[in-house]
């Protein structure tokens, strides 16, 4: 489906020349197979619910080879990591099943 990989080493992250990341320190990604869904309303609609998240910067696209799709997330901390990417996954589940899924308590 599709290949997402990259390799970072203590010495890499600690020397600074990972790359520009804009003063992010996490990066994350949710890739999502989306069978029977309209995958480019999809990402429209994540696009307009995510363009101004606070402490996020978000890009998506389609998978190459499969109705899906790929986000790339930098965030400035992992709560907002984690907002992001439960956020997506949400309303892509939503997407998919009709519903999104109940709160779940800890």
């Amino acid at each position: 489906l599709a290949i997402d990989r990259f390799r970072v080493t203590g010495e890499e992250f600690t020397r600074g020349g990972l790359g520009v990341t804009g003063g992010f320190a996490c990066q994350g990604s949710v890739l999502a197979v989306t069978p029977g869904v309209d995958t480019d309303a999809l990402i429209v609609n994540l696009r307009k619910k995510f363009s101004d998240m606070t402490g996020c910067a978000i890009g998506l696209s389609r998978l190459p080879r499969v109705n899906g799709l790929s986000a790339r997330i930098l965030a400035q901390d992992a709560v907002s990591m984690r907002s992001a990417m439960l956020g997506i996954w949400r309303q892509t589940r939503g997407a998919i099943v009709g519903c999104e899924p109940s709160n779940r308590r800890k």
